[in-house]
């Protein structure tokens, strides 16, 4: 991750920008282009940023694995307080527990495996994971990283979901799986999951 004091001046960065050699987190920060092309150069990218303790997930592991526009906020696992915002994003902590078979390190990064990843998406709020895109991503990570529905089915499982039983039905159905009989009787106001 470079910053502007990096470069040797404004005009620098701005034709880096132009020409795509850089792209621009905001005005004071970027990143090579040519890094974000592969899953070992958007780790890079990552860990340059992320408190080394946390563990990348949600949105942010999904840029990782998958690519695209850098995300709009830091998603991470951690049971410590951070800043509400790096690099003008928010940083949305979950204190989350996350079993070790479901956390991979890719070079200094820690972040959510791609099954899991794609499970915690599958758990958004419905217009976000519809009306942003996020259903998409879903399925690319299934796609790229042969992610099952029979993994999503069982890490599904493992978690008990009230108060967001309105998003674990929600997930099962995306998955095309059977909703479990307590999250069909769970019919309280869920929680957002996200803040």
């Amino acid at each position: 991750m470079l910053q502007g004091r990096d470069l040797p001046g404004r005009l620098s960065k701005d034709m880096l920008l132009d020409s795509g050699v850089l792209h621009a987190v905001n005005e004071h920060y970027a990143y090579l282009t040519a890094f974000s092309d592969s899953l070992y150069g958007r780790a890079n990218i990552l860990s340059d940023v992320m408190p080394q303790t946390a563990i990348a997930c949600m949105t942010t592991a999904a840029w990782v694995w998958c690519g695209g526009v850098f995300p709009t906020s830091f998603d991470v696992v951690s049971t410590s307080h951070f800043r509400k915002f790096m690099m003008n994003r928010p940083v949305r902590t979950y204190a989350r527990h996350i079993e070790p078979g479901h956390i991979q390190r890719i070079g200094e990064l820690q972040l959510t495996s791609p099954p899991r990843t794609a499970c915690d998406l599958a758990l958004l709020p419905a217009h976000m994971l519809f009306e942003d895109g996020w259903d998409a991503i879903v399925h690319k990570l299934m796609g790229d990283y042969g992610v099952t529905v029979d993994e999503c089915a069982a890490l599904l499982a493992e978690r008990r979901f009230p108060p967001q039983a309105k998003q674990a039905r929600q997930a099962y159905q995306f998955f095309g799986l059977p909703v479990p009989e307590y999250l069909l009787e769970a019919d309280e106001e869920p929680e957002p999951l996200l803040p």
